[in-house]
């Protein structure tokens, strides 16, 4: 019975709906058949003999046809308002669901819900069995949760910096598991760039009585380069924003000193007024400490830092140092990786990407070996991607920006830099197989090491992205790079794409580079 119901429903509201979208036929329609109706009635008054119930019948069919052709695009035009309300709300979240490491625009994720490893903690034996108690560590405990606990709104913008495996990510996790209620909702942004669309977008950040948490774990500059104070203005209204960058990227963003980095430097600034940049130095525990994470990891030797020695950081540097005569495939698979990174990309690489570049590393390594399929694939499942005694391999799958990857172990491309230069051939590789918005973050890599060329071919790549910000963003730094180059009129013709920009202070920025 419900179902018939329900059919009816559904016909009279498609029915409604095809009225509205088709309102002149329906009006003509609805009138002709009025007036055949009309005169019907009226002839049959004028002939003797018919029953009033006849005629009062055909009046009836007369005014209900007149009220109908009025009525139902009225409700055609209000079930219209509410399928596009519907449709507006599934591209939301769809819209957010595509620039959040986890949950989705209907469901975002609470703070409870969230393990160390969300937060970008390196996983380990320890936080896969889920038991990795955290370490105090002070005075940088007190002085982070103090810089979070800062009132709102505007809500503090909280940048925690230092070198790799000083614990960046985990004291940044506790700090703010100790600072806000476990149902606190959490935003995990794909990117800098995905936070700066999602803050400039209606209703698309997290709202409620307290602040949410706007998570960014190892920024760069591709992504600072996105945060304007409009885009930092509105998340500190509803969100505090914490972020961990490792001090090398810190450093060359405040020496480079150039236009093309200026909005960076300026997000940086925001992150250090008031005390909210904090820097975590690299050492090893103290007695306390150490006593404290002996007792509470049986069996470790803490040397180094405390997350050095629990990813197992000595035997996963010797592994790597012997891996040119132990595994070549290997080795060159794992180089390849970390050449990524240092040349920019931030997300995992894919099978297809590494196999296409591994072509390029391995006979640096070891000259004769085939780059066979078969030999990818021995490389990388038997050595590169297979754990040390941690748990931890130099390869990690990674998943977290939607398409399975393999990411290199931070310690291994902090090691490797000083210590091997980049393949030369990989630049000009990596930009042809990257989309748009990876080569974003290439261009700004290849400039900071000085490989303008590659840098600019980069540049006129990730200024074709579909996405009219992020394409804008890119073609500001283009543009400046080019006029660097003497590009006149190339430099202008980017300039002018960037003046396109919704963004006021970009738009404003590329239109006196054009004066």
């Amino acid at each position: 019975m419900a179902d018939r119901e329900d059919a009816r429903r559904s016909t009279a509201t498609r029915l409604a709906v095809w009225a509205r979208r088709h309102l002149t036929i329906w009006i003509t329609v609805a009138t002709t058949t009025q007036a055949a109706l009309l005169a019907i009635t009226t002839m049959l008054m004028q002939l003797p003999g018919q029953s009033d119930s006849v005629i009062t019948a055909c009046i009836g069919i007369v005014l209900l046809l007149a009220a109908l052709s009025v009525v139902l695009p009225l409700i055609g035009a209000r079930a219209e308002r509410k399928a596009r309300t519907a449709e507006e709300l599934d591209d939301k979240r769809r819209y957010v669901t595509t620039r959040v490491l986890r949950g989705s625009a209907g469901e975002l994720p609470r703070l409870g819900q969230l393990s160390a490893t969300d937060f970008g903690v390196t996983p380990t034996q320890y936080t896969t069995s889920g038991r990795d108690p955290y370490v105090p560590r002070e005075p940088d405990d007190t002085q982070i949760r103090d810089a979070l606990s800062a009132p709102g709104p505007p809500y503090p913008f909280v940048l925690v910096w230092g070198n790799t495996k000083a614990g960046k990510s985990r004291i940044t996790t506790e700090a703010i598991r100790a600072v806000f209620p476990e149902d606190t909702v959490v935003l995990l942004p794909a990117s800098g760039a995905a936070l700066a669309e999602l803050a400039l977008s209606d209703n698309a950040l997290p709202s409620g009585e307290g602040p949410a948490v706007v998570h960014l774990d190892d920024i760069t500059v591709a992504d600072l380069e996105v945060l304007t104070p409009a885009v930092l203005d509105a998340v500190a209204r509803q969100a505090v924003l914490v972020a961990t960058m490792t001090a090398g990227r810190r450093g060359q963003i405040l020496k480079s000193g150039t236009d093309s980095t200026r909005v960076a430097r300026t997000a940086l600034s925001r992150a250090h007024r008031d005390g909210q940049g904090h820097e975590l130095v690299f050492r090893p525990p103290t007695d306390a400490e150490r006593e404290q994470a002996e007792a509470l990891y049986p069996g470790e030797t803490f040397r180094g830092s405390i997350a050095e020695t629990l990813v197992g950081a000595i035997e996963l540097f010797a592994k790597y140092k012997a891996g040119p005569d132990d595994d070549p495939a290997g080795c060159a698979i794992v180089q390849a990786a970390v050449d990524c990174r240092r040349a920019g990309l931030t997300r995992s690489v894919t099978d297809a990407e590494l196999s296409r570049l591994f072509a390029l590393y391995l006979p640096a390594i070891r000259a004769g070996v085939p780059a066979t399929p078969d030999t990818f694939q021995q490389g990388l499942r038997t050595w590169a991607a297979v754990p040390v005694s941690s748990q931890v391999a130099l390869l990690t799958a990674d998943t977290g920006d939607g398409e399975a990857g393999w990411k290199a172990l931070d310690h291994i491309v902090s090691a490797d830099e000083g210590a091997r230069p980049i393949h030369p051939g990989l630049w000009p590789e990596l930009i042809s197989i990257v989309n748009p918005s990876d080569a974003r973050a290439i261009m700004y890599g290849a400039e900071n090491r000085g490989e303008r060329e590659h840098a600019i071919a980069a540049g006129r790549k990730a200024a074709t992205s579909p996405h009219r910000e992020e394409a804008a963003v890119s073609a500001g730094y283009l543009g400046i790079l080019l006029a660097e180059q003497g590009e006149v009129e190339a430099s202008a013709d980017a300039f002018r794409q960037a003046a396109r920009s919704q963004n006021a202070d970009r738009s404003s920025m590329a239109t006196l580079q054009l004066e």
